[in-house]
């Protein structure tokens, strides 16, 4: 049984190393959105001993950012009623993976751990089968948690090599 949590860990096909994982993103909100997946340390969210909320969080995260296939480490959301499909690399099973948006319209960013984020709200709801749900606007919105809605898909890149 999985229960709901802020991070998604890998479970690659066959538990290969260095996979590709599919993120599915569909963005319902308005606001420009910006995304980030990065490897914690922990269920917790901790990166190199620091955790959501330390002042030095934020930097710490963005030196695990997962980098996109094509480059980058940043996914600019679809915009308003729009779907994307991107790839991040060298994915590990048992990597625990966290996620970042950051409202460009308003300059906040959201993390999936509350201790993060202004106020200690939450940001992000889990829809179960590594899938969840951001509030562009936490303290304001309405919180209905899916203004952007990503799904991680740990296995289909490898399914041609699955079937014999």
């Amino acid at each position: 049984i999985t229960l709901a949590r802020p991070v998604a860990i890998a479970q690659t096909a066959g538990d290969a190393i260095e996979q590709n994982a599919i993120l599915r993103i569909r963005q319902n909100g308005g606001d420009d959105a910006k995304l980030e997946i990065y490897k914690v340390d922990d269920l917790n969210g901790t990166v190199n001993g620091y955790a959501p909320g330390d002042s030095q969080y934020l930097a710490q995260a963005a030196t695990r950012d997962y980098q996109l296939v094509g480059g980058g480490t940043v996914i600019d959301g679809p915009g308003w009623g729009n779907f994307l499909q991107v790839e991040i690399e060298d994915v590990n099973p048992g990597d625990y993976m966290a996620l970042k948006y950051t409202n460009a319209t308003t300059n906040d960013i959201y993390w999936a751990f509350s201790q993060g984020n202004a106020g200690n709200v939450t940001a992000i709801y889990n829809y179960g089968l590594n899938t969840w749900g951001f509030e562009d606007r936490p303290l304001t919105g309405d919180h209905d948690f899916q203004d952007i809605v990503v799904q991680i898909d740990f296995t289909s890149t490898s399914g041609l090599q699955l079937i014999a």
